[in-house]
């Protein structure tokens, strides 16, 4: 017995005893956990002997792209020619480096039905026929004339869409020149020119212009582009015109309430400026006039035509404006009707326009005198010059002053 602070301690019973058994059970576990260690890597040798590890990675193969011939579509009698089309096929014979032994079977697969019994045909004669005299006789077959026939039909049923006459136009020109055997460009080109106007003899103004402008146009397409454009503003105007002619009361004068209306001279109400009693008679703008002379002895006089003709579309008392389409020297222009002018006028620019079309042929004579406008300015002028101005199927001769 062991004395400490005033405190007993025993002995603790059989504590050497159990340490030597923990020891003992400790080593007996660290050589199991050997053992089993040994076992295992012993299995993992055996597993790698027995096994051969693959590389399982996928291999990546190269697709096949397609042969270039595949692309080209089956042969239609009725949309070529097979010397063309056969053109067409041998160039996609070099490009996929086809043998001689090949190309009879792939051109047995471009043949449409009619094709491939035409062949089947020929082979009963010839039955060892080689890829050359395939093609020579399905060229001698098929020479196009099918072609051209189905090109005629076409041409002659085709209807112009006027809402998009520019592909429709150029549509006709195609068939036409399917439909054909002519290869000279000049004898191409007045075949062509015929064929329209003729088609477009139902539309007089279109099949006119076509007659009168085709060798100015450098392609077909400009033709196009012209006829579609020319049309389109002939409809605008139209669809003007009828605007302004659903305000007119003709034959008898519409009433107006002159009280409403204030003098732009006095400015008064109840009269127009024209109308204006504050005006002295000596300064009253001068009725409208042109030119008396005239193309031909049964026309009209100018004055004439630019007043009455005027009458009969529109009464123009209550309208500052007034515009009507006119031709001066075959040029389709826009007219503004001013009866207070005592002279024609022409814009330099539309001019040169008209001189353009006519190759230069128009002289410009010096005007002396000086215009004023209606505002009080000076308006220049670069001279005057006769010209031919049409309107409403009446043709007269008149003088006109080019201003800037």
């Amino acid at each position: 017995m062991l004395l400490r602070s005033g405190k007993v301690i025993e002995p603790a019973e059989n504590t050497v005893s159990d340490k030597k058994e923990e020891d003992s059970e400790d080593v007996e576990k660290k050589s199991e956990l050997v053992k089993s260690e040994e076992e295992i890597k012993t299995i993992d040798i055996d597993l790698a002997a027995s096994f051969k590890i693959e590389d399982f990675t996928p291999k990546v193969t190269k697709k096949k792209e397609m042969s270039s011939w595949c692309k080209l579509k089956l042969f239609n009698p009725t949309e070529t020619s097979f010397r063309e089309y056969a053109e067409m096929l041998e160039q996609y014979f070099l490009i996929d480096e086809i043998d001689e032994a090949k190309k009879k079977p792939i051109l047995m697969l471009k043949l449409d039905t009619w094709a491939k019994e035409h062949v089947k045909t020929f082979t009963n004669t010839t039955p060892n026929a080689t890829y050359a005299q395939l093609k020579a006789e399905l060229i001698r077959k098929y020479d196009g004339t099918r072609v051209r026939n189905e090109n005629r039909v076409k041409a002659k049923n085709h209807v112009f869409r006027m809402d998009d006459l520019y592909h429709s136009v150029l549509e006709y020109i195609d068939m036409i020149k399917k439909g054909t055997v002519l290869q000279d460009e000049d004898e191409l080109d007045d075949m062509i020119k015929e064929k329209l106007i003729e088609k477009m003899s139902f539309k007089q103004e279109l099949s006119q212009r076509i007659n009168d402008r085709f060798e100015y146009y450098d392609t077909y397409e400009e033709l196009a582009v012209d006829l579609d454009s020319y049309w389109k503003g002939n409809q605008r105007l139209r669809r003007q015109n009828e605007k302004r002619k659903d305000k007119v009361v003709v034959g008898t004068k519409e009433v107006v309430d002159k009280s409403k209306v204030k003098c732009y001279s006095c400015n008064n109400m109840g009269h127009y400026s024209r109308e204006c009693p504050s005006k002295p008679r000596d300064n009253q703008p001068p009725p409208a006039r042109v030119s008396q002379r005239v193309s031909n002895p049964g026309s009209v006089p100018a004055n004439k035509v630019c007043v009455e003709s005027s009458k009969e579309i529109i009464d123009n008392s209550n309208d500052d404006l007034v515009v009507l389409p006119v031709k001066i020297d075959g040029r389709d222009t826009l007219a503004l009707l001013d009866t207070g002018c005592p002279i024609n006028l022409l814009s330099y620019d539309k001019f040169i326009q008209i001189c353009l079309e006519n190759d230069g042929l128009i002289k410009l004579n010096e005007y002396k005198k000086t215009l004023v406008g209606a505002f009080g300015q000076k308006v220049q002028a670069e001279g005057y010059c006769e010209v031919s101005i049409e309107y409403e199927n009446q043709n007269i001769n008149s003088m006109v002053v080019i201003v800037l």
